[in-house]
């Protein structure tokens, strides 16, 4: 699906801490957009301290797959097709 990339590739990491919902949803959105300005291409969102993902929070990790895919971005920045990965996912049902 994704061809491996080669060698070195810098990667930045955005930890989110605490619930991802409606009242916070768009900040991850705003950091991912200023990372992305800033040359960031390869992301890692690490979601082990958050409890919850409203739908709200869904949207947010959308977004932030679309912008560093290269197709919502802020400015004419444009992210390669294969920068944004679901790795290890595992659903957790208490």
């Amino acid at each position: 699906m994704f061809p491996p990339n080669k060698g070195r590739v810098p990667i930045t990491i955005l930890q989110l801490n605490g619930n991802l919902d409606a009242s916070n949803y768009t900040e991850p959105i705003q950091k991912a957009q200023e990372l992305f300005a800033g040359g960031a291409r390869d992301l890692v969102i690490d979601l082990s301290n958050v409890p919850h993902i409203s739908s709200a929070g869904l949207m947010a990790i959308h977004t932030l797959a679309l912008i560093f895919g290269g197709t919502q971005t802020s400015g004419t920045h444009r992210g390669s097709p294969h920068s944004a990965r679901l790795i290890q996912a595992r659903p957790v049902y208490s």
